[in-house]
């Protein structure tokens, strides 16, 4: 290290030179594998979920029926549906087959329209002013491909709707609108192209105005702006390329956050460097000074960015595929902008230094000109805090600790329609047909019944038509359909017993051919196994609390029914309501193993860096408390802000703000305390605790100030998730920029300190008065009482 650091000192134009070669070959190797990139499959659940085992069996029984997302088309219309709008639906048949026979890698399967001779009454509401139309995609939700598809398929019924207009001319319009899972997830991609877009500009303005300010010297401000642009190309090419070896996708949610962290931790390491040059170079040549800068702030940026890159990494022990990708790859990406911190930025320094000699003359660091005003204010909160240390560390302490209380109650809610904007045409779509279906029509649950090949078909129908009438007794289930049920209770409703019995052959004759009409869509027998689907239809919406509380009685139910020598030998299920189910119980245990292993990594770093465990304990423990403050805060303005229900954040607020926060914030600890160790050495450590708060109060804020900054932008996100997230990123580090670190940390070391000097004194005190009882000393020692310095040394 100690070569590598006198070779950048000395080779400043070498190390831009090979900067410069590294990311030429980096994009040009990107961009030849780039058509090798994995796209983004939209995986969510790990293969052991009873979700991706039952969607296993439907594909294998039902290969025509299965799906993994659907394309909804409502036609919405004030004036009820006439016979003209079956033209309609016949024109939107035709097309959607020519573009499945054109366009075979869109993955078009089976789409049904409010004709189908058996499914369409479900497709059309009571009141005929409603009518859907279903496209089945094999393709992931969130499939890139999937948003072609939905494009293409929207561009034909627009193209059709209009013609349909002026062909018929209807008074009254039809309004079209596209929502279904392929809806959500082409709404959800388009959201997070954009963001990155907005993110990316918005986070390059921001931190280029917090330069200009900190800094007179332009060209100086320019040094971590070009250092970490630098480091985020390399980082996204070097990725794309490990992302073409490994076959994973990068998912367009880790750009995001490299670019975010990036711009906010690397340019913090940048200031960091800075500011420790500026104190030097006033008493040595530039590249004494930076030699000196870089051996001083280089352990310090080596374990405050290991923090960070090690909490991220152990989001790659999460089973959900989504999440367990995005910390590896950003924490990859932060050790290539430390890099750049601790070699382009110097380099760059020094160039800049030397072709303008008083480019960092004018400003000196905080330590070397105390008249500053920023310095003048953090030297007067650092003996604000060591004259009153348990009064600061007690009333700061109670004053949040309401707020943690209510961080610490919040529930993280999973809402699939809420991660999209209100106005979003997916939203639009489901509010519709809200207005005129049944809550739970919007995503029945899947139930497959396997029994042995050979079953006979009457055994079948009476052990299907016991578990059918035994679900449509539990509470919240609006309707079961199966094979003796086909339409569920519109084919099984029966007359009254003062209706005429003529009634009932009719019925039964409808039963039948219903039925066998139906067989094909409810009972598949294969080779090894005979499988049977029912649909269960709740009261309640499929992803509401109520649907999956109900997915528990339900899965007792069947499991009441399975036998090994009976009918069915095994069941399975399928849906939107086993999948929330699934995830949530996924993200719970991904939450507590990756929370415990963050926690015990950063607390052996900080074990090692700090000295002591005790002290390694606090700071996490500080860290802990201002991350529930965070949640008690965004928790509080969540419901006037973003119309969120009260006491709830979506579930990945939590989860990202955790992981985050906590490592981040350790980050500002760390360059706290390495500083007060550097200055006990000389001034003991009470003194030293306050000098090094303020040498380091104005350097470290505008670092979290920029760092709160860039995690602001999220919130110009469509995203609701994303601006939920950015706020409460923001939040939780001007938290920990302005209270945590200059408050809870110096106050709690010196009330220790004091606490330990008093029972030293006590304890002396007391072993004085033994002696001089027992007579064994006729002289009262005198015990040194010195304050801080030489009680330290």
């Amino acid at each position: 290290m100690k070569y590598l650091l006198h070779g950048i000192v000395l080779h400043p134009r070498i190390v831009l030179l090979a900067w410069l070669l590294l990311g030429g070959l980096l994009t040009v190797l990107a961009w030849y594998l780039h058509p090798y990139l994995p796209p983004d499959t939209g995986d969510f659940l790990p293969e052991h979920t009873p979700t991706v085992q039952g969607y296993r069996l439907l594909r294998e029984a039902f290969p025509d029926i299965a799906s993994e997302s659907s394309v909804v088309l409502v036609f919405h219309s004030q004036a009820p549906f006439q016979a003209s709008e079956r033209q309609l639906a016949q024109n939107l048949e035709e097309c959607l087959e020519q573009l499945k026979r054109s366009r075979p890698e869109l993955g078009l399967g089976r789409f049904l329209t409010w004709l189908h001779p058996f499914l369409g009454p479900r497709l059309l509401s009571a009141d005929s002013q409603c009518a859907l139309a279903i496209v089945h995609l094999d393709k992931p939700f969130i499939h890139d491909l999937t948003t072609e598809t939905v494009h293409e398929i929207e561009t034909i019924a627009r193209r059709l709707l209009e013609q349909h207009h002026v062909l018929q001319h209807r008074t009254v319009p039809i309004e079209l609108a596209i929502t279904g899972t392929a809806g959500f997830g082409r709404d959800l991609n388009v959201a997070i192209y954009h963001s990155l877009d907005i993110t990316t500009w918005a986070t390059v303005i921001l931190i280029l105005a917090l330069l200009f300010l900190a800094y007179s010297n332009p060209w100086i401000a320019l040094v971590p702006l070009v250092s970490i642009s630098v480091a985020v190309w390399v980082s996204l090419r070097l990725l794309e390329i490990l992302c073409v070896l490994l076959g994973t996708p990068l998912v367009n949610m880790a750009r995001i956050f490299v670019v975010v962290v990036l711009f906010g931790a690397g340019t913090d390491y940048c200031l960091f460097l800075i500011s420790r040059f500026r104190e030097e170079i006033y008493t040595r040549s530039a590249e004494q000074a930076m030699g000196v800068a870089l051996r001083r702030v280089c352990l310090a940026l080596l374990a405050s960015a290991g923090v960070v890159m090690v909490g991220l990494a152990m989001m790659g022990f999460a089973e959900f595929a989504r999440v367990s990708t995005v910390g590896p790859f950003v924490a990859i990406s932060l050790g290539v902008a430390l890099a750049a911190a601790l070699t382009l930025a110097p380099a760059c320094l020094l160039e800049i230094q030397r072709w303008q000699r008083t480019a960092l003359a004018p400003l000196s660091s905080d330590c070397v000109k105390p008249h500053v005003p920023a310095n003048r204010f953090w030297l007067r909160v650092s003996q604000w805090v060591g004259a009153y240390p348990h009064y600061v560390l007690l009333g700061s302490f109670l004053l949040m600790l309401p707020l943690a209380w209510y961080g610490a109650v919040t529930e993280a809610v999973m809402d699939v329609c809420a991660e999209v904007q209100p106005y979003a045409p997916s939203r639009r779509g489901l509010d519709i047909i809200r207005q005129h279906f049944p809550a739970g029509e919007l995503g029945p649950l899947t139930i497959l019944l396997v029994a042995p090949p050979d079953v006979s078909d009457h055994k079948l129908r009476e052990h299907l038509l016991a578990i059918s009438q035994r679900l449509s007794q539990l509470d919240n289930i609006q309707d079961v359909r199966s094979l003796v049920r086909p339409l569920g209770k519109l084919n099984a409703t029966r007359p009254d017993k003062s209706a005429s019995s003529s009634w009932t052959p009719w019925l039964d004759t409808v039963n039948w051919l219903t039925s066998q009409l139906a067989s094909s869509y409810y009972v598949r027998r294969l080779s090894d196994k005979c499988v049977s689907r029912l649909e269960v239809v709740f009261e309640t919406e499929p992803f509401s609390k109520a649907s999956v509380a109900t997915l528990q009685q339900i899965r007792q139910t069947v499991e009441s029914f399975i036998e090994p020598q009976g009918v069915f030998r095994s069941a399975a299920m399928h849906g939107i309501t086993l999948f929330i189910h699934d995830l949530s119980k996924v993200h719970e245990s991904d939450r507590w193993r990756i929370n415990t292993l963050v926690l015990l990594s950063i607390l052996i770093i900080l074990t090692a860096v700090v000295g002591s465990f005790g002290w390694a304990s606090y700071l996490l423990a500080t860290v802990l408390f201002s991350y529930f403050v965070t949640l008690g805060i965004v928790s509080i303005i969540g419901p006037w802000w973003l119309g969120t229900a009260i006491g709830v954040t979506d579930w990945k607020v939590p989860y990202f703000l955790f992981v985050i926060l906590v490592a981040v914030g350790e980050d500002y600890n760390i360059f706290l305390m390495s500083r007060v160790r550097e200055e006990q050495r000389r001034l003991g450590l009470y003194i030293g605790v306050q000098q090094a708060l303020a040498c380091t109060g104005s350097t470290i804020s505008m670092c979290g100030i920029i760092m709160a900054g860039a995690f602001a932008t999220m919130m110009l996100s469509e995203l609701i998730t994303l601006f939920q997230l950015g706020l409460a990123l923001s939040i939780g580090v001007l938290l920990e920029t302005f209270v945590v670190r200059p408050i809870l940390v110096p106050a709690g070391f010196l009330t220790w300190y004091n606490v330990k000097n008093q029972f030293f004194s006590t304890w002396t005190k007391s072993a004085v008065e033994t002696t001089r009882v027992s007579g064994k000393c006729t002289n009262t020692p005198t015990v040194d009482m010195e304050p801080a310095n030489r009680l330290n040394q």
